[in-house]
């Protein structure tokens, strides 16, 4: 499989690029659904990864917030929305 559209994010893999892209309103929250999606991208990676050089995360939302999961006060996972323009 070279492409996945989940219900919290898609990717695409070409020549050697697979670009990873969380689309998950309002703010990418890592919780049950996107966990599932990410497996089913983890388990892809495994076969493409020999014919991979790089992988690109990104959010497809386009606001300047911060996306992230909060267990208690630890934060497990900031990122900065990468279409943000500047």
């Amino acid at each position: 499989m070279k492409t996945f559209t989940g219900k919290t994010l898609h990717w695409e893999w070409r020549e050697g690029v697979i670009e990873l892209t969380l689309d998950h309103e309002p703010a990418n929250e890592i919780g049950t659904a996107m966990l599932a999606d990410l497996e089913e991208f983890v388990a892809a990676f495994a076969v493409l990864a020999p014919e991979t050089s790089v992988c690109i995360l990104a959010s497809y939302i386009m606001s300047p917030q911060l996306f992230l999961k909060k267990n208690g006060s630890r934060v497990f996972a900031i990122f900065w929305n990468a279409f943000t323009p500047f």
